[in-house]
């Protein structure tokens, strides 16, 4: 009687009857945990980079720190890597400083986008840039919060893994690429409380020096595979999770100075329950407004009357931070 010829699909790789394997063509949707790391969207808009605190701006959720230098100013942005038609989107922060220093690009990862990766192998690759005129030993880590989602100044490293440096050189795109095993006992899984890339470049006095970050990608599997390319609207819905931006007016006639409002409703439900900051549009008979009764879904856009009569805050830019 014939042998029966059975062909298998893992996640990584398919298993011919005669024991060869293939890695599989059609790589699955949405292998990259990290959110936005084509730097596609770019909500917040250029921002200034102070010294000694974690800014977030330019490319949605890559937030950047600056420690150590004796002075330091610097502006974050969403920038194009060169002319092409084609060219990488980056998040870029360009910087003058004195004394010596380490600028470090973030990124955090959710817990509930990474609560499967224990006893795996994962694989992290990004690009970087830096035009200083001379070769930077770039340092740089996975970590993972103290307990779901709270990230502090200094948090634990994945499997003691400190420190992994690349000499990269001036003036040209340098693309890094490293697997780590994760985890080795599931009651005690690294990434059940969330994962994060920190991407450090340690420099010394420079002036209008530009650093890039780009096509940055965390997946499962021991090897890399190219960088997943997802539809700009899923992407941006996805960075609303953690940072929106919304435009409300409400304006209606106030029979006493009591005021009026309005419901705002976030284009995504929110991770947690949001910081509004509002900048202000136009005013009619107001006092100060103010975003209260707010949720992960939404909130209530609440404008107070200086008299009875006609009363309204008209195009009032509301953000929304819910990030990590």
């Amino acid at each position: 009687m014939p042998g029966i010829n059975i062909t298998t699909m893992t996640k990584t790789e398919i298993q011919f009857p005669d024991g060869s394997q293939q890695s599989s063509s059609a790589n699955p949707i949405y292998r990259n945990r990290v959110i936005n790391g084509q730097m596609r969207v770019a909500q917040s808009g250029p921002v200034a980079l102070p010294l000694n605190t974690l800014t977030f701006g330019g490319c949605d959720r890559f937030p950047v720190k600056a420690t150590g230098f004796t002075t330091f100013s610097g502006t974050l942005t969403q920038a194009r890597s060169g002319y092409a038609v084609n060219a990488d989107y980056v998040q870029e922060a360009q910087v003058t400083s004195t004394g010596s220093g380490t600028l470090t690009f973030h990124h955090r990862i959710e817990r509930l986008n990474v609560y499967d990766i224990y006893t795996c192998w994962i694989c992290v690759q990004f690009e970087v840039y830096q035009d200083t005129g001379s070769a930077i030993n770039l340092t740089w880590d996975v970590m993972k919060p103290t307990n779901f989602d709270v990230w502090t100044v200094s948090n634990p490293i994945i499997n003691g893994n400190a420190g992994v440096t690349t000499s990269i050189p001036s003036g040209v795109k340098t693309k890094i690429t490293k697997a780590f095993y994760i985890d080795t006992n599931p009651a005690s899984a690294e990434a059940l409380c969330g994962l994060g890339i920190v991407i450090n470049f340690p420099f010394g006095a420079v002036t209008n020096k530009f650093f890039q970050i780009s096509n940055v990608q965390l997946e499962k599997g021991n090897y890399p595979t190219e960088i997943e390319y997802v539809p700009l609207p899923v992407e941006i819905t996805r960075c609303h999770r953690y940072y929106d931006r919304v435009i409300q007016t409400t304006r209606n006639y106030a029979a006493t100075s009591s005021g009026v409002g309005s419901g705002i409703k976030f284009h995504q439900t929110m991770r947690v329950a949001p910081t509004a900051t509002i900048t202000a549009g136009t005013r009619t008979n107001a006092g100060t407004v103010v975003v209260n009764n707010i949720t992960p879904y939404g909130a209530n856009h609440f404008v107070p009357s200086v008299a009875a009569g006609i009363c309204g805050a008209q195009l009032d830019i509301i953000q929304l931070n819910a990030e990590i």
